[in-house]
């Protein structure tokens, strides 16, 4: 947290570069963002090299760059299914159909984490596990925890105008304006997500152009918002923007950190190095 943001938003370089780099390197999903952000850029160099040197090359950097992502978010299930049940004990302070989005999007983190660290066990001990059916919980149980998110923040679209249009002041209005922009991003990062682990579903093959430049899409959305929380500081939070539960009384980028943080990229769950 380094910089600083006008009403309107645009950034005051006061703080140095490096400074900066600093503060961002400290944030762990920022790291993970990064790393996905370099390994769909890998796959894509992957994809389209035509010497077999180079995509074997292109293929051990995803590789370790997947593996690194898998050690980065192992051991997790236990944070995430503890934040549920604090989510669900507050049925009467939310309304109810993002209550209910909001547990469903953590209580199937859970399984899906579990399945990602189990992954990360059969990639690197027990070879002789079914990599197949680790990778099929894995996706089945991120697409539609991804779903459930995505149903959280078109949820919580109807509170956000109504915010914009309630603020008066112009502290009010920094934060609805971010809020929404921010939503719009975690939205469509959300999307570019469920392009890609929906592979479970017979059938369903994604063109590999347009999952891996998904897959960049996400990561870098993640990078932008990231940078976004580290370079500004906004005014006091006021009570005009709708709280988001899942993450406490936060503003829009540290609401979008810690989403990032439970929805993130998690363990890569597919065969090799497929999803990201």
């Amino acid at each position: 947290m380094s910089g600083a943001a006008l009403p309107s938003g645009s950034p005051v370089g006061v703080v140095p570069f490096i400074t900066a780099v600093t503060d961002y390197e400290r944030k762990g999903v920022g790291v993970d963002m990064m790393l996905k952000t370099l390994l769909n850029i890998s796959r894509l160099c992957m994809l389209y090299s035509t010497d077999p040197m180079d995509k074997k090359k292109y293929f051990k950097i995803s590789d370790a760059i997947v593996e690194c992502r898998m050690l980065c978010n192992f051991g997790r299930p236990a944070i995430t299914f503890r934040k549920g049940m604090e989510v669900l004990k507050q049925q009467q302070y939310m309304q109810f159909w993002h209550w209910l989005f909001t547990c469903l999007s953590l209580f199937l983190r859970v399984p899906e984490q579990l399945s990602g660290d189990l992954n990360f066990l059969q990639k690197v001990v027990f070879r002789r596990w079914s990599r197949e059916k680790l990778s099929f919980c894995y996706r089945f149980f991120k697409s539609w925890s991804l779903t459930c998110c995505l149903l959280v923040e078109l949820t919580r679209r109807s509170a956000l105008r109504k915010a914009v249009l309630k603020a008066a002041s112009p502290e009010e209005k920094v934060h609805a304006k971010l809020e929404v922009k921010v939503s719009n991003a975690l939205i469509v990062r959300t999307l570019c997500d469920m392009y890609v682990y929906f592979k479970w579903i017979p059938g369903y093959k994604p063109i590999k152009a347009l999952e891996y430049s998904c897959g960049l899409t996400s990561g870098l959305i993640g990078v932008w918002l990231v940078w976004k929380d580290t370079r500004y500081v906004l005014p006091p939070l006021t009570n005009v923007v709708p709280a988001c539960e899942r993450c406490g009384g936060k503003h829009a980028l540290q609401r979008a950190m810690c989403v990032l943080d439970y929805e993130g990229g998690g363990s890569e769950g597919g065969e090799g190095t497929e999803d990201g």
